[in-house]
């Protein structure tokens, strides 16, 4: 990643923002969730907006799509960190897919 401070990233923004919309403002939860993002961001070799940006394309319109074998990608690694951080770290990293636009459910067994 670079020496740039993880909430200086434009999807940290918006994922911050999102999420307390949706949940309310509560004191400790940024600087832990930060800390999840940081190691997933380490572990994936990109920084936050990078990662946002491996799983969206621009289209007409100023609209995005979703790329869905990084998305995949992305799904398989949050597995293998949730495996080794927990499931509260897991669900720190889809949130922040998902306030980005990009959903992070499960595969579907075929």
């Amino acid at each position: 990643m670079s020496d740039r401070q993880t909430e200086s990233y434009r999807r940290v923004a918006l994922w911050i923002d999102g999420y307390r919309r949706s949940w309310g403002d509560q004191p400790d939860e940024p600087a832990i969730k930060l800390e999840h993002l940081d190691a997933f961001c380490e572990l994936a070799g990109k920084n936050p907006d990078e990662i946002i940006d491996d799983c969206l394309r621009q289209v007409e319109g100023g609209y995005e799509t979703i790329r869905y074998k990084a998305r995949h990608r992305y799904i398989d690694l949050i597995a293998d960190f949730e495996r080794e951080r927990g499931r509260d770290a897991g669900n720190t990293i889809r949130s922040f897919f998902i306030h980005n636009g990009v959903a992070m459910g499960g595969r579907v067994a075929l």
